[in-house]
């Protein structure tokens, strides 16, 4: 099974996990965090912190539980774009978008303090764009343009514990975590603090 595959599995997985009549609560949240990207060699190390998390680390939550609180899927996403204008001689425009599938069971169900461990994959793409303003041999203004993208598989797992608050409506979660980006042959480290309002009573 390649990449997108996986995660088309994970999305139809979220999206038809079995549930009860009247009893499927939805949570939308958020991360905050800080990160440690190290290559496959640890020749290189680049730390990060961000509200909402920055990519590869997502920051966005989407969560679903059935009629069994301990058993819940959700999908992580983030997007980040930065242009970078270079002595008005060259402009660059970076992507990152990511989208993670994840499961997840809450040994202490909906109780006030629940541990919880958690484990998936996803897919992070990438993209950029140069654009580098010079002379051509006639010494008239010219530009010219060089784009390139890839796309890596990200997989890994967790531990954390979340405080249930607001009779089941409000939950704030502390995460460990570690994922994998294959392709890139990259090791990210994270721990995050999570927030999420859920619709229903979990």
């Amino acid at each position: 099974m390649n990449a997108r595959s996986g995660i088309l599995t994970g999305l139809v997985l979220l999206l038809f996990v079995p549930t009860s009549a009247g009893a499927t609560a939805w949570g939308l949240g958020l991360n905050a965090g800080i990160s440690s990207l190290r290559t496959g060699d640890n020749n290189e190390k680049v730390t990060t912190f961000a509200w909402p998390s920055t990519n590869p680390a997502p920051g966005i939550r989407v969560s679903v539980t059935g009629s069994d609180a301990r058993q819940e899927l959700f999908l992580d996403t983030g997007l980040a774009i930065v242009t970078v204008d270079e002595h008005n001689s060259s402009k660059v425009t970076a992507g990152d978008f990511i989208v993670k599938s994840d499961y997840q069971y809450n040994l202490g169900g909906s109780r006030r303090w629940a541990p919880h461990v958690f484990a998936g994959a996803g897919l992070d793409l990438t993209w950029a764009r140069r654009e580098d303003v010079g002379t051509d041999a006639n010494g008239n203004p010219a530009t010219s343009t060089s784009k390139e993208s890839s796309n890596s598989l990200v997989y890994g797992g967790g531990v954390g514990v979340a405080h249930n608050m607001g009779d089941g409506h409000v939950r704030c979660r502390l995460d460990l975590r570690y994922d994998r980006l294959r392709t890139f042959k990259l090791n990210l480290f994270s721990a995050q603090v999570g927030f999420d309002l859920w619709n229903g009573r979990r």
